[in-house]
Parts: structure tokens; sequence; C-alpha cells
């Protein structure tokens, strides 16, 4: 290799390693999943998206199976915040068996993370998924989860006095063994489960889901066209 080449001449050989060098460096630069959202990020102020049409074309099956099983994520998130409520009531855990199984998948830690970060990478980048209609659904669900991880993750977060002040100022209103063992996990898990359903229903005839208070018009501002 590189025989009778005179001097200045790169080989064969230098030339695929030169090659590879570049070529790894521009995926890295511009199709990484942090490339990606960096320029979903740092991208300029389009102009307003408006209104969606009237007269929508029915999106095809798979997009509406892909759109449904996004709805996967908050209903694990919110069955795992109801696990001392169904240790509480074992006759809810019968009851709600066949929702456990359907989102054992997004349940475990990398389950979730896996998932959020395929729908993010979704919603961020419309070279990725061009259909609006997968790319609302993705984000809809994101925010759902979100909404639902976000206290356990401030439980996580905060210092322990700031969490056992705000438990003492949560017992003073409604009872603080009431609330954290009740309440909020049942509250949760219904609210999950009735958004989860209607949207699931709604994706499966490849309409909309946007009738959700503050999510759906979180995600028609963030999600353009």
């Amino acid at each position: 290799d590189g025989a009778g080449l005179g001097p200045g001449q790169n080989s064969d050989r230098q030339l695929e390693l030169e090659f590879s060098r570049g070529w790894a460096s521009f995926v890295s630069a511009y199709y990484s999943p942090q490339a990606r959202l960096r320029r979903w990020l740092t991208r300029p102020p389009g102009p307003p998206a408006g209104p969606r049409p009237t007269q929508l074309a029915s999106p095809p099956t798979q997009e509406c199976v892909l759109a449904a099983m996004a709805y996967l994520l908050p209903l694990a998130g919110g069955l795992t915040n109801a696990h001392e409520l169904f240790a509480a009531y074992p006759g809810l855990a019968i009851a709600c068996a066949p929702l456990i199984v359907l989102a054992m998948p997004c349940m475990s830690p990398l389950g979730a993370v896996v998932c959020s970060a395929w729908m993010l990478c979704g919603v961020a980048d419309r070279k990725t998924i061009q259909s609006y209609f997968l790319r609302y659904n993705f984000c809809q669900a994101l925010m759902l989860g979100a909404s639902l991880m976000l206290p356990s993750f401030l439980a996580e977060v905060l210092p322990a006095t700031w969490c056992a002040t705000l438990g003492t100022l949560w017992g003073a209103l409604w009872g603080q063994l009431l609330l954290a063992k009740v309440v909020w996990p049942a509250s949760a898990l219904g609210l999950t489960v009735l958004a989860c359903t209607w949207a699931f229903l709604n994706c499966a005839q490849g309409r909309f889901p946007d009738r959700i208070p503050l999510v759906s018009s979180m995600a028609n501002r963030l999600v353009r066209w």
C-alpha cells in the first residue's frame, strides 16, 4: 500500500483513516441525540403555527399504533406511584393487573429512560419523525409522564429538612398519612388511567387527543407543523 507514491502523496490507507475520522466527527456533530437536542433548543423562533386545518387526512395505522403506545409511559408512572395504594387495597391491584402487564416494559427505570429518550429525539427533530400526529402525541405523553414523576423527583432531590417541612404543612391541612398513602396515589392513578385511556382511544381512531387541560395547550405551542 502506497508503493510508487511520490513525496507528499497520501496512500489509500491514510485516506481511509482521514475519511473515517471526518465522517465520525460529522455524525457526532449533526446526528447525535445531543446535537439534535441542542439544535432544537437553540433554533430561531419561527412564525406562529396557527390552528390546525379542519380537514386532515387520517394517519396510517402504524402511526396510530405508535401514538397510542406512547401513552404507556405516563400510565406506567401512575401505576408506579400507586404501589403503596395497591399494597393497602389488594382488590384494586387485582383490578389493575391488566394495566400493569400492559405498561410493564415502561415501569422499570431503564425502560422509562429508553422510551423517554426515543420520544424526545422524535419531538426535537422533525427530520427524524416527520408526522405531526406522532410528534404531538409523543410530546403530550412526555409531559404527562413528567408531571407524574415530578413529585417523586422532588422528594429525592430536595433536602430532608425541606421535605419534612412540606410534610408538616400538608399534614396540618389534610393529614399527612392520608395524603401520602391514599389521596395523592389515588388521584394520580385515577387521572392517569382516565387521560391515557381517552388518548389511547382517540389515537386508535386517528384523532388528536387535544382536550387534556394545560397539557394539550402546551403541546400545541411546543410542537410545530
